[in-house]
């Protein structure tokens, strides 16, 4: 499995400015990238429903509507961070499948979680939530999009435990790789991302 993120950071910078309306244009460079992303062994797909102004699912939905669903994975995330979302966890994941037109999601995440994020996840009972749905053949695996300290995973990971009841649960991480060197040059240093999706183990 390969795959990209379909956030896009750029885009994400002038969607904090000013929201975009979906524009063809850009629908257009979308199925491109797709299609040359597709040719070349990439199928695992990842949007949220804040990127791009709220337009990500939209544009990642009607790119790979050209393409077979059993030829792609798919996912998606839940977006507490926003706590204006929390009372609509059901009615926002419908919206989400119909924005990226399928029936299911491969991954469901629950999105940028930390520590003080998790709090809000968790007595809004996002987590058990996301295990109904999976339970209905909406969802197939459930996960994790993770921004905070090793310990505080571990503490994610044990507090959700009664709730799992598969052996795995999807995780995905992100390592921020400093470009060292860079104070010499006339330009700041370069931070990049590389995004990496695991499935963690439970030990019975």
């Amino acid at each position: 499995m390969c795959g990209t993120s379909c956030d896009g950071r750029e885009g994400r910078k002038k969607s904090r400015d000013k929201k975009k309306k979906n524009d063809n244009n850009e629908n257009d460079k979308v199925k491109e990238m797709v299609a040359y992303a597709m040719e070349k062994g990439v199928n695992y797909y990842d949007t949220a429903w804040g990127y791009h102004g709220g337009n990500s699912e939209l544009a990642m939905g009607e790119a790979l509507s050209a393409y077979p669903r059993e030829s792609f994975y798919l996912a998606d995330k839940f977006p507490g961070y926003d706590l204006s979302t929390l009372p609509h966890k059901e009615e926002i994941f419908e919206t989400q499948l119909k924005k990226c037109g399928v029936e299911y999601f491969d991954f469901y995440l629950m999105h940028a979680q930390s520590a003080e994020i998790f709090k809000h996840f968790k007595n809004c009972r996002a987590y058990e939530t996301a295990f109904e749905l999976k339970k209905e053949g909406k969802v197939r695996h459930v996960g994790i999009s993770f921004h905070d300290r090793a310990e505080v995973l571990e503490q994610i990971l044990t507090e959700i435990r009664p709730g799992v009841t598969e052996k795995e649960i999807a995780a995905r991480l992100q390592y921020h790789m400093l470009c060292f060197g860079a104070e010499k040059m006339s330009f700041d240093p370069i931070v990049a991302v590389l995004d990496v999706l695991f499935f963690l183990r439970y030990e019975r």
